[in-house]
């Protein structure tokens, strides 16, 4: 493995390497100032999708809220997800779904998942 391969494995994507549009760049940005840099880590399992990007728990990956852009400019849509139970034939677990919620409230979101992990 690469040194950047094993890099972006543990601290996740840097902005800079995201192929994404303007306004998600924009959005993690705009969390960076409101939870701080270590709070989440960018983690792009939707490289294809410019208008989405994954932020997860800087210790647990699967501790994921996948971001974006909603229909409406300004709105987002948020999607919680949590490991998966032993056993389970998914990855994951979602534990919550959010459609057309303004930054204030993805910030919200974000931070109280976030926190479940700790």
């Amino acid at each position: 493995m690469r040194p950047e391969q094993l890099d972006e494995l543990l601290h996740g994507s840097r902005d800079e390497d995201l192929n994404k549009d303007p306004a998600i760049l924009e959005l993690l940005d705009g969390l960076r100032q409101a939870l701080g840099a270590a709070a989440f880590m960018v983690v792009d399992h939707w490289d294809a999708d410019l208008r989405a990007v994954g932020v997860a728990h800087p210790r647990n990956q699967h501790v994921l809220a996948c971001l974006a852009l909603g229909g409406k400019p300004g709105s987002y849509d948020v999607h919680l997800e949590l490991p998966a139970p032993d056993r389970s034939e998914l990855p994951y677990t979602a534990v919550g779904n959010h459609t057309e919620v303004p930054f204030a409230e993805v910030v919200r979101i974000v931070r109280g998942h976030l926190r479940s992990a700790d």
